[in-house]
């Protein structure tokens, strides 16, 4: 939950706009990832694991008709936030020093940054992608700055994101693996 509230209110502080709409994706598309698996489990397994949100939590304009924004809830993110639930409760029975809160709270910001997906309509995605490809195509398609030096960033830094995002997850997890031994020993 804390890392859903992080990133809802990153991109409410970045848009000057607070969400309007929670969209369940995985309930109201049910009965389409039923008759998916029946007719092909392993597509129906990429399809609902991996390429579907598990739930939206957006901006719609007040006609209810367009997202303005929308943060997409992965089931990566689901699992990775799980996963650092399961340390932060092992790691609170060990009390750790202020130092090593330090090193967790820069391991939560790794975590958030590797599994934060995001959609803005006024910029740049017609689907959810990773924050950090959004933030650099907003800055393309903004008529207010050298739009030809941010291309060239995205030209070259694009084909690198899945690799930059795992590298985040990485070493997240190794400053997580580290302040939790670095804890046990202080014990």
């Amino acid at each position: 939950m804390m890392f859903m509230a992080v990133e809802v209110t990153v991109l409410s502080l970045v848009t000057f706009s607070l969400p309007n709409q929670i969209s369940f994706e995985l309930i109201n598309n049910l009965e389409i990832y039923s008759q998916l698996f029946h007719a092909n489990p392993i597509i129906a397994f990429k399809v609902l694991l991996i390429n579907n949100p598990v739930f939206i939590i957006q901006k719609v304009n007040d006609l209810g008709d367009t997202q303005l924004w929308g943060v997409y809830i992965m089931p990566i993110t689901v699992i990775t936030w799980l996963a650092a639930s399961v340390f932060f409760v092992q790691i609170k029975k060990v009390s750790p020093p202020l130092n090593i809160i330090w090193w967790i709270a820069g391991a939560s910001v790794l975590l958030i940054m590797s599994v934060f997906y995001l959609r803005i309509q006024a910029c740049c995605t017609e689907s959810p992608a990773w924050f950090l490809d959004v933030m650099i195509l907003s800055r393309v398609f903004n008529p207010l700055v050298n739009s030809g030096f941010w291309q060239d960033v995205y030209l070259n830094v694009s084909p690198w994101f899945k690799t930059m995002q795992l590298f985040f997850l990485a070493a997240a997890m190794v400053l997580f693996y580290f302040s939790y031994t670095m804890s046990r020993n202080n014990k």
